[in-house]
């Protein structure tokens, strides 16, 4: 029997903030975030604490984020103007699975 893939709550979640926070800095600074740490943003997989370590992405992450307990690797992904950007959720093995840009309202499964 074939394998299906069903889409993750997760990344679909994840996605949805990060495009929500996205708007806010773009609303703010008149141009897309170049590193996951200018996103005033929290996420973690499952109960966290605030004080928890990998729930705001920190300076070192630069353009890709690991949440704490995260099943995806975020990266966001930028036009050279830095007016536009994406964000692409890749699985455990490195294949891209979803992804969400600027000028969708929704994540979308990538093929």
């Amino acid at each position: 029997m074939d394998k299906v893939h069903v889409a993750s709550p997760e990344a679909e979640v994840f996605l949805k903030l990060a495009r929500a926070s996205i708007d806010r800095f773009v609303a703010a600074n008149r141009r897309v975030p170049q590193r996951w740490s200018e996103l005033d943003m929290e996420y973690a997989k499952g109960p966290f604490r605030v004080t928890d370590p990998d729930i705001r992405p920190r300076s070192e992450d630069g353009v890709h984020w690991r949440p704490r307990n995260s099943s995806y690797l975020y990266l966001l992904e930028c036009s050279p103007e830095h007016l536009r950007c994406r964000v692409i959720a890749f699985d455990k093995d490195g294949t891209a699975r979803h992804s969400i840009d600027t000028s969708a309202p929704n994540p979308r499964t990538v093929r």
